[in-house]
């Protein structure tokens, strides 16, 4: 995982703004797979990704994308809820076969 750093005059808050090439960057951490497990049993199944509910310290940009991908993730997420609670899901989300 490698973060960018802005510098001042950079667009924080229009992802469609290239920085230069020439920005800082530092390796923050490495994601490595080592397993994987089926939707209808994955442990992740009834989490709702936010990219805006973030750890302490860490601040979200002014990008206004976040906001509008938290709402429709939320929105996509409930959707899923309903389907598995009245037996709409699919056989991969729900575990039935």
């Amino acid at each position: 995982m490698v973060a960018t750093i802005a510098e001042p005059g950079d667009a924080v808050n229009d992802p469609s703004q290239p920085w230069p090439s020439s920005r800082k960057q530092i390796v923050i951490g490495t994601i490595e797979v080592t397993s994987a497990s089926k939707q209808s049993t994955g442990e992740c199944r009834d989490i709702n990704y936010d990219p805006t509910i973030v750890p302490a310290g860490i601040e979200i940009s002014n990008d206004p994308i976040l906001r509008a991908r938290s709402g429709a993730y939320s929105h996509s997420f409930n959707a899923r809820l309903r389907e598995i609670g009245t037996g709409k899901a699919s056989k991969e989300i729900d575990g039935k076969k």
